[in-house]
């Protein structure tokens, strides 16, 4: 019974869905308007249907994936058996319509972006996925549009502009590092993701073009004072190093378990982008 329950909890990817959630509450600092009580309750509002339709998300893509995480990841609960198609089908669903309903308590526009974000992610899942960039960044926009789906609720969208714009670009570095990772999967199931079309150095090109935007982008907010130096001194030691570490170790090596490994230390990196940006 444990193992079931754990399951479903993993499918939806606990630490997006904690990033998701923190994501859309950031904004209601950030702005200012932390004093405000009812804003509170509508940034909670937001941040839970942020989380829900995030893991949606994930159970949808595992549904349509589920034949290349037989290779590639075949621990996960679907690849086991863990839970069935049909039960995986009702979770989405009702994690979906639970999701849009926080987001109804927020207001029409609220609504509306979650009701795009849920269609969309459907979409991605299905078949943007497995094409070539255009997968990438679709979920790339969804990182950057939780910040913006926060200030939207608050009211200040104007001031989530600039995280968003970190978020895409972060995302979509370590989406096409974890292609890499899954290449071997992809290819067999005739997925079109850019290092299969384009070849691995491509890959690697294009990933060290992005994060070296990231790092120029990073930089210049501080360079013009919109953040702070407290942010500046975590993105110096705590992100710049890791980004770096990630470049120069995937270019040494680039096996499916090197890439793994540096596609989690990016990922426990989203907390310290938050945090810098909390702080700035």
């Amino acid at each position: 019974m444990w193992k079931k329950l754990y399951s479903y909890i993993t499918i939806l990817r606990p630490v997006n869905v904690i990033i998701s959630f923190l994501a859309v509450y950031l904004v209601l600092f950030i702005s200012g308007s932390q004093q405000n009580p009812g804003l509170w309750l509508l940034t909670l509002y937001a941040a839970l249907s942020a989380s829900l339709i995030c893991g949606g998300s994930n159970i949808i893509n595992d549904l349509f994936d589920i034949e290349i995480d037989r290779i590639n990841r075949p621990e996960r609960a679907l690849p086991q058996g863990l839970i069935s198609k049909r039960g995986a089908w009702a979770y989405w669903a009702v994690v979906n319509i639970i999701g849009l309903y926080f987001s109804s308590l927020i207001g029409i526009a609220c609504f509306l972006i979650a009701l795009f974000s849920a269609a969309l992610l459907f979409v991605y899942s299905w078949y943007l996925k497995r094409t070539s960039l255009m997968g990438n960044i679709t979920v790339s926009f969804f990182t950057g549009l939780a910040f913006i789906y926060g200030g939207v609720a608050v009211g200040q969208w104007k001031l989530a502009v600039v995280p968003a714009v970190f978020a895409f670009l972060f995302h979509w570095g370590r989406e096409i590092l974890k292609d890499i990772e899954d290449i071997e999967g992809d290819r067999r199931m005739s997925a079109r993701t850019f290092p299969i079309e384009h070849g691995i150095r491509s890959a690697l090109i294009l990933i060290t073009f992005i994060f070296l935007i990231l790092i120029a982008v990073t930089l210049w907010v501080f360079l013009v004072d919109i953040y702070n130096l407290i942010y500046f001194l975590i993105i110096l030691v705590g992100m710049y190093p890791a980004i770096l570490y990630t470049l120069i170790s995937m270019w040494r090596d680039h096996s499916k378990n090197n890439i793994s490994r540096l596609s989690f230390l990016l990922k426990i990196e989203m907390f310290i982008g938050l945090l810098a940006i909390y702080f700035g």
